[in-house]
């Protein structure tokens, strides 16, 4: 049995490295993996009593000497136990270069293959969405012909359908992007079904549980259910948007098991 965590640390803009890497293991102590998102480099998150295994490079910030990435964390008695494997980096399409870089990063810990992505989507990149309106579909499907991972996480910058705050959200963008929005937002989701994953964030019965400060549900956790078995099996949302903030997002930890 493996818990997995995601978390989105929002650019470590409360605390820096260490103060984050901090309350990163407060609220995810039960974790055997933390997957984290919008890591900083050069420098990076230092989580106590964790390893960073993997990291993967993506968007390039200011004046491009610091980097977004994505980590894979994991538990260092994991590590000395050497069950830990394979990790690589999978730089994701972006449209001939419509989007700013986005990549995944992947590893095998107990022998289930996990990776952590960042999806294309953000304030930015919205308002292109006409541009490639499947793109998200087409990173993962690009990761999947690549790694069959057994479980993905991360932060989809979307989710499954619209709401009323992604509504009144799109109302302000001009009309391309508007009308090619909406799959644009919900991209990803129903491919990964088609091959076999089930979705694993908390839902209520209407809609997503909201996981952001902008009233959606950006970050999922998706499992191979043909390999990895529902029970015992839980999830649950974990605040890091309340004092002390860590970031606009909140985390995500789901416990899976092997056959």
């Amino acid at each position: 049995m493996l818990v997995v965590a995601t978390v989105n640390v929002e650019q470590l803009r409360h605390g820096g490295p260490e103060r984050v890497g901090r309350r990163v293991h407060v609220r995810l102590n039960h974790a055997h993996v933390i997957c984290v998102q919008e890591n900083i480099l050069p420098g990076g998150l230092e989580i106590p009593h964790f390893t960073e295994v993997a990291r993967s490079v993506g968007e390039a910030l200011g004046d491009g000497t610091v980097h977004l990435c994505n980590s894979i964390f994991v538990r260092k008695r994991l590590c000395k136990a050497k069950a830990v494997w394979g990790a690589r980096e999978v730089p994701l399409p972006t449209a001939d270069g419509t989007f700013v870089p986005r990549s995944a990063v992947v590893c095998t810990v107990n022998g289930i293959c996990i990776a952590n992505v960042h999806l294309t989507g953000g304030r930015y990149d919205d308002l292109k969405a006409h541009l490639a309106p499947d793109i998200k579909d087409q990173q993962l499907r690009y990761l999947v012909d690549a790694c069959d991972p057994d479980v993905i996480v991360g932060d989809f910058n979307g989710q499954p359908e619209l709401t009323s705050a992604v509504a009144s959200y799109v109302d302000s963008f001009p009309e391309d992007p508007k009308l090619a929005f909406s799959a644009f937002f919900t991209g990803g989701h129903a491919y990964l079904r088609t091959c076999g994953y089930r979705h694993a964030a908390p839902r209520s019965r209407r809609q997503p549980v909201v996981t952001s400060v902008f009233g959606t549900c950006p970050d999922w956790i998706y499992f191979r259910s043909c390999k990895l078995v529902q029970r015992p099996f839980f999830v649950y949302k974990v605040s890091c948007t309340t004092a002390p903030v860590l970031s606009d997002h909140d985390a995500l930890l789901a416990c899976v098991a092997v056959h």
